[in-house]
């Protein structure tokens, strides 16, 4: 329970560190629930929406809905991730290799294509979390860190360096990414049907794209790449599946 606790402690702002003090060890542990704390996180981005459906309120315009669920995921995440996202996006475009990527990568002031990106990610959010399912609010941070757990599964840390990133992708496993795919294929089915599903498979192939293009250009998987393959992944589920249901 409290390596539970102290995943959520180190990917959310919910204040329950001192209930689960950092170790190395109970972080290692806590690994397993990464893509769970996506829910936590969901749940209380679609709070708003879950206000509307138990009052029945029908006037509120959605476009303030949005604002409200994209300033309540950023409240209860504190955007950890989006650093990653940001840094993955000025590495991998800047068209250098070897050590100058890892530079720019760790250098903590951003750069003009992760300025873009997240200009973009934040417009894209906006847009399509209108006028969307309740429960896709809910498991789309779920559905960016089992991508991510998944590709770490499959993956290795670059040789020679060293990061925090490491454990994660060394305690994920071949096996323990089938069963977050799994669990997931359940939940999206039972909640979002085959819209759900396919959204949830586009998104495992984008995961695995990402996973061959950082591989190509990093020799392994580091911490920032993990990062925005949750933001990104998460993004792309709830586009996908705005399109498959206003198609259908």
């Amino acid at each position: 329970m409290k390596a539970l606790i102290l995943n959520i402690a180190f990917f959310t702002r919910l204040p329950l560190a001192k209930f689960a003090p950092y170790t190395d060890e109970r972080y290692q542990k806590s690994i397993k629930w990464f893509p769970y704390v996506g829910l936590i996180i969901g749940l209380i981005t679609a709070l708003p929406n879950i206000m509307i459906e138990l009052t029945g309120v029908q006037n509120m315009p959605y476009v303030y809905i949005a604002l409200l669920n994209i300033v309540i995921y950023l409240g209860v995440s504190g955007g950890i991730h989006l650093d990653g996202f940001s840094d993955t996006l000025d590495g991998l475009l800047s068209g250098r290799t070897g050590e100058r990527l890892f530079e720019i990568m760790k250098d903590s002031r951003m750069g003009a294509f992760g300025t873009i990106g997240l200009c973009l990610y934040f417009l894209t959010l906006y847009t399509f979390l209108q006028d969307i399912s309740l429960y896709a609010i809910i498991l789309m941070p779920y559905i960016g860190k089992v991508c991510a757990s998944f590709v770490a599964g499959l993956s290795k840390y670059p040789d020679g360096k060293e990061g925090m990133g490491r454990w994660f992708l060394e305690i994920n496993t071949p096996l323990t990414s089938i069963i977050h795919i799994f669990i997931a294929l359940a939940l999206v089915a039972y909640f979002l049907s085959l819209q759900g599903s396919i959204a949830l498979g586009i998104c495992l192939l984008m995961s695995l794209w990402t996973r061959a293009w950082v591989i190509g250009k990093l020799k392994g998987v580091t911490g920032d790449p993990i990062g925005f393959i949750v933001e990104s992944t998460h993004l792309i589920f709830i586009v996908i599946l705005q399109i498959l249901v206003k198609l259908s």
